[in-house]
């Protein structure tokens, strides 16, 4: 409940509205598409660029704060229980693959499954 100006007087007493307010962003969240994420019921796990050698990528686990349909919010520097955990950072400028995530991870995995076979 809250006060607010009512120029013209369009508003009455008791009237609800719906109000958008503004915050300034995280700084130690970063935005990815919720496309991106491969989970497995134990961890949520992004595809990341590696720095410096374009299309080679590596598997990170991070912590998801906010999730939504399209974007997801991700902590870019895990405290320390999620370091703990094994929660990597995640740079806002880093590329993550936003598409073919599920069946990249399956391949990836088959390949470490026939690799520990031979």
């Amino acid at each position: 409940m809250g006060w607010l100006e009512n120029p013209g007087e369009r508003l009455s007493i008791g009237e609800f509205i719906t109000a958008t307010i503004d915050l300034p962003a995280d700084p130690t969240l970063v935005m990815v598409p919720t496309s991106a994420l491969i989970e497995d019921g134990h961890s949520t796990r992004v595809f990341v660029e590696v720095e410096g050698k374009p299309q080679q990528f590596v598997c990170r686990k991070v912590a998801v704060v906010t999730r939504g349909r399209d974007r997801t919010y991700v902590r870019g520097e895990p405290n320390s229980d999620e370091l703990a955990a094994g929660d990597e950072w995640l740079k806002p400028t880093e590329r993550v693959i936003k598409s073919g995530t599920l069946e990249l991870a399956a391949a990836m995995k088959t390949l470490q499954s026939a690799k520990r076979e031979h």
